[in-house]
């Protein structure tokens, strides 16, 4: 999802980083988006839980299989293998339906794949097996962003946050959302939150200098730009905006 700067400023640098589905062990997102959700880099929907109660029925261990492809479908995920991953996330919920983290898993695969009304829906199955899943609240949360609707995907976030505070990925996406609503200062914040818990979240620290300039603090979003690069060198989104600042300001 991009973050995008204040579109009545002449000054404007346009779009920023990508907040991706994604952490900085890729994020992301990353958001993101990172991202994701990037997100970046990925983080991947390895921490979920699962083992969700079901209802009355007495339960079963898994067989083992399910944790060994569910381990192989992590490492795939991680590589960018989505497709590959994706598959054996389905053989996973095929075994054993109950599986959280499967779920979680494809939704995010799928994210990467910008299928998101398929992401949606699998986000949606594993919020009916763990209502509180912040990783499928994210998930489900970028998404949405990506189809337009930062106001939901905002909602989610906050949802995903209330679950897991110090899940930095979410404050990243968090704010890339409240950039495209304009709320640019309350979209700083979530970005200082984002880094206060991973310092070398690059993905961020770009969104941030976008944010900084859509509030007409050139100094600081040239500084917080440079600090992404500083982390990612090779990140193309916080290259072309410096490039833009430059351009627009003679930085």
């Amino acid at each position: 999802a991009t973050a995008q700067t204040s579109p009545d400023a002449s000054d404007s640098p346009g779009e920023s980083g990508v907040a991706t589905e994604s952490s900085s062990s890729p994020n992301t997102a990353s958001p993101s988006e990172s991202a994701a959700e990037s997100s970046s880099e990925s983080t991947t929907a390895s921490s979920a839980t699962d083992n969700p109660t079901s209802s009355n029925a007495e339960q079963t261990p898994p067989p083992v299989s399910v944790d060994q492809d569910l381990q192989q479908a992590e490492t795939l995920q991680t590589s960018g293998q989505y497709q590959a991953a994706i598959a054996l996330y389905d053989s996973v919920i095929s075994q054993a339906p109950n599986t959280v983290a499967a779920y979680v898993g494809r939704c995010y695969s799928l994210n990467q794949l910008q299928r998101f009304g398929e992401a949606i829906g699998v986000c949606d199955q594993a919020l009916a097996l763990e209502p509180n899943q912040s990783r499928a609240l994210w998930s489900k949360g970028f998404a949405l962003e990506q189809q337009g609707n930062p106001s939901a995907a905002l909602q989610l976030y906050n949802a995903a946050l209330q679950a897991d505070a110090g899940f930095a990925e979410a404050w990243n996406n968090k704010g890339t959302a409240l950039l495209a609503l304009g709320r640019n200062q309350e979209a700083v914040d979530a970005f200082d939150q984002a880094i206060a818990l991973d310092a070398m979240f690059a993905e961020a620290w770009s969104n941030r200098s976008a944010a900084l300039w859509s509030l007409q603090r050139f100094a600081q979003a040239v500084a917080s730009v440079e600090r992404a690069l500083e982390i990612r060198p090779d990140y193309p989104e916080a290259n072309q905006l410096r490039q833009q600042m430059r351009r627009l300001r003679g930085l």
